[in-house]
C-alpha cells in the first residue's frame, strides 16, 4: 500500500504543472513528484529485496535501475516529439502524459503480493502462506519456507526486544556506521566518476566545439554510456545496499541510499555545468579531466592534448 500511496502523491504532483505551466507551479509539481518517486524507489528496492530469492536478488535490483534509465529514455523521446510545439498547450500535454505511469503503476501494485515476513510480523500466517504461494508457486514446499521465515522473524523479534526496533540513529552507531558510510560513499562515487558529465554529454560536447551535424553520433554514445552505467556501477550499488545492511535496518538503509543518491545527483548536476560553461569555469573540453584521480600528474599532458585537439578543430574549420 505504500507504493500505491506514492503513486497517488505523484498524481497530485503532476496536477500543478498541468493546470498552470508557470515556472513556480512546475517547480512545486516537480518537488512533490520527486518526493513520490523517492518514496516509491525506496519502497520498491526494499520490497524487491524481501521477496526475491537470494540467487536472484542482485539481478532483480539491477533490473530496477535498468528500468529507471529506460523510463528516462522514454521521457526524452516524449519531450523530443513535442519540441516543435512551444505553446502552453504543448507543455501541458507533455506534463499530462506523466499521469499514465503512476495510474498504471498503482493499479499493478494493487495485485502485487505483500511481504510474507511483514505478514508474519503482524501475525497473519495464512496470508503469509498465500503470499509465499504466489511468489514461489504452489508446487514448492511452502510449509518449509514459511517455517524458515517464521524462525527468522522470531529471532528478529527477540533481537528487537534486546536492542530495540531500530531507528535512523542506529544507522550511525556501532557496526552499522561502517555499513551506512559505505552506502553513502557508493552513491557519492557516481559524481566523482563523472556520471553527471556523461548525463550532460550532448550539451557538453556541443559547448566543447563538436559540430551539431554529428548529434546522431552523440545520441549513440550517450545511450551506450547509459547502458554501461546501468549494468555496472549504478546497479551494483543498489544490489550491495540491499545486502550490506542488517535485516532490522534494511528499509532505513534503503531510505538513506535514496536520499544519498538524490543529494549526490543534485550536487554534481548543479556544479558540473558551471565547470565547462563559458560564463563560469569555462574549462570546455578540459572538464573531462576533472574526475581523473591523478589530475596533477596528467595536467601538462592534458593541456598539450587539448591544445592539439583545439588546433586541429580550428584548422579543419579554416580549410572548409
Amino acid at each position: 500500500m505504500a507504493c500505491v500511496g506514492s503513486c497517488a502523491i505523484s498524481i497530485v504532483g503532476i496536477w500543478d504543472p498541468v493546470r498552470d505551466h508557470v515556472s513556480w507551479d512546475a517547480l512545486a509539481g516537480k518537488t512533490v513528484n520527486g518526493l513520490a518517486i523517492g518514496c516509491l524507489f525506496a519502497t520498491a528496492t526494499a520490497w524487491a529485496s524481501e521477496i526475491s530469492p537470494m540467487h536472484r536478488r542482485e539481478p532483480i535490483q539491477s533490473a530496477i535501475v535498468l528500468f529507471v534509465f529506460f523510463m528516462q529514455a522514454i521521457g526524452l523521446v516524449v519531450v523530443r516529439m513535442f519540441v516543435p510545439n512551444i505553446t502552453p498547450k504543448g507543455f501541458q500535454t507533455v506534463f499530462a502524459i506523466q499521469w499514465v505511469w503512476p495510474i498504471l503503476t498503482s493499479l499493478l501494485f494493487i495485485f502485487m503480493p505483500e511481504f510474507p515476513s511483514w505478514l508474519l510480523l503482524k501475525g497473519e500466517s495464512e496470508k503469509a502462506r498465500r503470499s509465499l504461494g504466489r511468489l514461489n508457486g504452489p508446487e514448492r514446499d511452502i510449509d518449509a519456507r514459511l517455517a524458515h521465515m517464521a524462525l527468522g522473524v522470531r529471532l528478529e523479534e527477540e533481537q528487537s526486544l534486546r536492542h530495540g526496533t531500530g531507528s535512523y540513529i542506529d544507522l550511525f552507531c556501532g557496526n552499522s556506521l561502517k555499513r551506512t558510510l559505505t552506502v553513502i560513499w557508493m552513491f557519492l562515487g557516481f559524481g566523482f566518476t563523472g556520471a553527471c558529465l556523461l548525463a550532460q554529454g550532448i550539451y557538453f560536447l556541443i559547448i566543447a566545439g563538436l559540430e551539431p551535424c554529428l548529434n546522431w553520433r552523440l545520441w549513440g554514445c550517450h545511450l551506450c554510456y547509459l547502458r554501461i552505467m546501468a549494468v555496472t556501477l549504478v546497479s551494483t550499488a543498489w544490489a550491495i545496499t540491499s545486502e550490506i545492511s542488517s535485516y532490522r535496518l534494511r528499509a532505513k538503509t534503503q531510505g538513506v541510499a535514496v536520499i544519498s543518491n538524490a543529494l549526490s545527483t543534485w550536487l554534481f548536476t548543479f556544479t558540473v555545468a558551471y565547470i565547462y560553461n563559458v560564463d563560469a569555469g569555462n574549462l570546455g573540453i578540459r572538464a573531462g579531466f576533472i574526475p581523473v584521480r591523478k589530475i596533477r600528474e596528467h595536467q601538462k599532458k592534458a593541456k598539450e592534448a587539448v591544445s592539439a585537439m583545439e588546433a586541429k578543430i580550428e584548422h579543419s574549420k579554416e580549410s572548409v
